[in-house]
């Protein structure tokens, strides 16, 4: 109705918008800065940096949606932990509030590898919207957080040797994520960057008449390393390669681009005395 009965004279009003909506593969912070500040604040929206909503979905597979940033509750059936290494010193006391994944009616969304459940603090909704990684330790695949959330965007420009990534947000109900070496189809550790692999019912069933692709790409199985087997064995469920380099932090999930896109390089590093160079 506003567009509607719009006029010339008539100044703009976007007060009433709740989520601005935005289709991406990778968040640019410094843009939603640029469009919160310089737009959606000067058109009298109170709220200009919660509302910019950045979405994963899958043009190429679908069009399925992964994740956004507004996620509504349900962290405890995450089945991983939600609170960084930098938070435990803080929150030491709240241990006590630890829980291990359970099986729970109704929906929720669950990440391969989880682990126990870290209930984490209520904290204001840009809070682990970004975070600051060590550029040294992503060449050998690492995740090494520098800062977070608000502390994040004031220290950018005090790490030099910093890359600032914004957060997706938690997957989407009754969605599977799992982080997978592309190479070796091994799972990942935790704190560690690799393709994002989901599974979900809103999947669609394959290529049209390519069933060799279908099959490697809508069809892929993970592989780890079980007690008392000595070769990797695949898990269940089975998994859409999204083709996505990424990393999960706190729950909430950082791309930080396409795997087809990286650039090799060689990476040296000093083990029990040896030089070791190696092309990643």
């Amino acid at each position: 109705m506003t567009t509607r009965n719009y006029k010339k004279n008539f100044e703009p009003n976007f007060a009433s918008v709740k989520l601005c909506m935005i289709d991406t593969l990778t968040v640019d912070p410094e843009f939603h800065e640029l469009l919160a500040d310089r737009w959606l604040k000067p058109l009298r929206n109170a709220r200009a940096r919660e509302i910019v909503a950045p979405m994963l979905c899958l043009p190429e597979h679908g069009g399925m949606v992964v994740s956004m940033r507004d996620w509504l509750g349900g962290e405890e059936r995450m089945g991983c932990s939600l609170t960084h290494e930098m938070d435990h010193d803080k929150d030491g006391a709240d241990k006590k509030d630890t829980e291990f994944a359970a099986s729970k009616a109704g929906f929720g969304s669950s990440l391969i590898g989880g682990g126990a459940i870290h209930r984490s603090k209520e904290r204001s909704t840009d809070e682990l919207g970004e975070v600051l990684l060590d550029k040294e330790a992503l060449k050998t695949n690492d995740i090494h957080v520098l800062a977070m959330g608000s502390e994040a965007r004031e220290k950018a420009s005090s790490f030099p040797n910093a890359v600032r990534c914004g957060a997706f947000g938690y997957p989407i109900p009754d969605a599977t994520l799992a982080v997978v070496d592309p190479e070796s189809g091994l799972l990942c550790s935790q704190n560690s960057v690799g393709e994002i692999w989901v599974d979900s019912p809103s999947l669609s069933g394959g290529f049209w008449a390519l069933p060799r692709h279908t099959e490697t790409i809508f069809h892929a199985r993970p592989f780890a390393f079980k007690e008392g087997h000595p070769t990797p064995t695949a898990i269940d469920p089975e998994f859409l390669r999204t083709g996505l380099l990424g990393c999960i932090i706190e729950g909430k999930l950082y791309i930080l681009g396409l795997y087809e896109d990286r650039l090799r390089q060689r990476v040296e590093w000093v083990e029990h005395g040896l030089a070791v160079q190696e092309h990643r």
